[in-house]
């Protein structure tokens, strides 16, 4: 992966979890996602990502660092549709 982010996310049928950004490596091979968050719960246990999504460019913000802001803006607009994520 060239890019990690990660935010906290609401369930509406759990208590919050946490859910990764990741933009992959162009010449490295892609790795299976549930290897990734295996390899995550090995280091960290405790609020590791139940869920990584694959993004081709992550958001950054006016001073370069990752917009999370606008990550869990395109987790609302995915829970709404395809349509509505590709707006967002």
């Amino acid at each position: 992966m060239s890019n990690a982010s990660v935010v906290g996310v609401q369930s509406r049928l759990h208590s919050d979890y946490a859910r990764a950004y990741v933009t992959p490596d162009a010449r490295a091979p892609r790795p299976a996602m549930q290897g990734l968050i295996q390899f995550a719960r090995a280091r960290i246990a405790y609020n590791a990502p139940e869920e990584i999504i694959v993004l081709d460019k992550m958001p950054l913000d006016a001073t370069g660092k990752f917009d999370r802001a606008t990550l869990k803006k395109k987790w609302a607009a995915h829970r709404r549709g395809p349509a509505a994520w590709e707006a967002g």
